[in-house]
């Protein structure tokens, strides 16, 4: 059942059911990233014909072309876009295991999946609906077209990524090149593609605040960023070595050149599906963007990894698993006695699996800490946000608070999280309170004033 339902499975149905997954999600833990805020604040002002991106983060079109639609939901809102991030989050678990699983077996895939959800910030970044492990889903899944011989799907995969990262825009424009030069692509299809990538990103910002939301992309940097230290290139390296388990990324290093090893010495078949190589490369190609990029001005954040996280995943489920090392060991033996055979072909049998059980249970211990703490700032922040609304409720409601004109946001990083509950415009809730207007200040253990 399990190689069924990691390699052959629709795609359709991993998105169901991570759908319903996410959905069933809500409950344990309603909490948006500031970033995630600001989305359901500027679709709504889409929907309203009100947009107003300054003093929130950069402009990013993607999430706003869901927070759009989901505006007529009213509160609903912020639920309905976490129900998509978070099953973008699981649909990249799914698809680094489906890549794994390809090219070594479903041991592989078991890995990979192991890799991810125990990696330092994946639970976080994907529970509070943050865009980035969505964006390492269309990476996985565009891989995974592009190997089931749809280019084409790949490249719309792909357009879509862009509208999430600036840093897809060089691989996009790579992949349109060859796709071009091969046949693959009409020319229709590239122009229209990076023309609308470059109308979604710069047209709805410069209406609404001259290209302000996307120039601070280049601003000061939210706490923990690269941009903040010294040597931001080196930080956005160290960062990628923090967010991947260690045991995850020595194995995939080192198992890659084990794999090249063993080809050159004729033990694992050459050709096949997987290739761990190039998904390295990509890694190697993508941090090395987020680090200059950051040297040059920009925040480097380190969730801007994750699409990166995924394919290391990936390779590390590859280089663990070895199941055709085996496999070609057996098939190409020429010499031994005859119970050589049967014996490594037991080897064969258990050697992945043996080796992929050892692997998930030094990542549960390293990692268990790790998750139980973002657990708990998941916890955390969903009491600020159900603080935030009761304390609406306690003061007579919405209309009741806002009878005094705008709220204003008493703490700055809370500034989108007040702008979404309180229906206000980032800009209107970072404002310096006028006398007689309100202000919402968040007080120790999820409590909120409104005074």
């Amino acid at each position: 059942m399990l190689p069924q339902t990691v390699r052959d499975r629709p795609a359709r149905s991993a998105v169901l059911a991570a759908l319903l997954v996410a959905l069933a999600s809500l409950p344990l833990g309603h909490a948006l990233a500031f970033d995630a805020s600001a989305w359901v604040v500027w679709g709504r002002e889409v929907w309203n014909l009100d947009l107003q991106t300054g003093a929130g983060p950069s402009w990013k079109p993607f999430p706003v072309l869901f927070t759009a639609p989901f505006s007529v939901l009213g509160d609903g809102a912020g639920a309905a876009w976490l129900v998509v991030a978070r099953a973008g989050a699981l649909m990249a678990v799914v698809g680094a295991a489906r890549l794994a699983a390809r090219a070594a077996g479903p041991w592989a895939g078991v890995v990979a999946a192991g890799t991810l959800l125990l990696s330092p910030w994946w639970l976080l970044n994907g529970a509070l609906g943050n865009a980035d492990p969505l964006l390492g889903a269309l990476v996985v899944w565009a891989l995974l077209a592009f190997d089931d011989g749809r280019p084409r799907t790949a490249f719309w995969l792909a357009v879509a990524g862009a509208l999430i990262r600036p840093e897809v825009w060089p691989f996009l424009a790579l992949y349109a090149l060859w796709l071009l030069r091969t046949g693959r692509l009409p020319w229709a299809h590239a122009l229209g593609a990076g023309a609308g990538v470059l109308a979604l990103w710069v047209i709805p910002d410069a209406l609404s605040s001259g290209l302000a939301s996307t120039s601070g992309a280049t601003g000061t940097a939210s706490a923990g960023s690269a941009g903040l230290t010294s040597f931001p290139f080196g930080t956005v390296l160290v960062d990628l070595g923090e967010q991947a388990p260690w045991f995850g990324l020595t194995a995939a290093l080192a198992g890659l050149g084990a794999l090249d090893t063993l080809r050159h010495r004729g033990l694992v078949r050459r050709g096949g599906r997987g290739r761990p190589v190039w998904w390295l490369a990509l890694v190697l190609a993508y941090t090395l963007l987020v680090a200059v990029m950051a040297q040059v001005g920009f925040a480097g954040n380190p969730r801007y990894l994750v699409p990166a996280l995924v394919l290391l995943a990936a390779v590390t489920g590859v280089v663990v698993a070895l199941p055709d090392a085996f496999r070609a060991t057996v098939a190409d033996a020429r010499a031994g006695a005859a119970g050589t055979v049967p014996t490594a072909q037991g080897w064969a049998a258990r050697g992945p699996a043996a080796m992929a059980v050892f692997v998930l249970v030094v990542l549960a211990v390293v990692g268990a800490g790790e998750v139980r703490d973002q657990a708990r700032q998941l916890d955390e922040r969903a009491a600020v946000r159900r603080g935030l609304a009761d304390a609406v409720q306690d003061a007579g409601g919405l209309d009741a608070v806002r009878r005094s004109g705008p709220v204003r946001s008493g703490d700055p990083g809370l500034r989108a999280l007040v702008a979404e509950t309180l229906h206000e415009s980032v800009p209107a809730a970072s404002s310096r309170p006028r006398p007689g207007e309100t202000v919402a200040r968040p007080l120790p253990g999820g409590r909120w004033t409104l005074r």
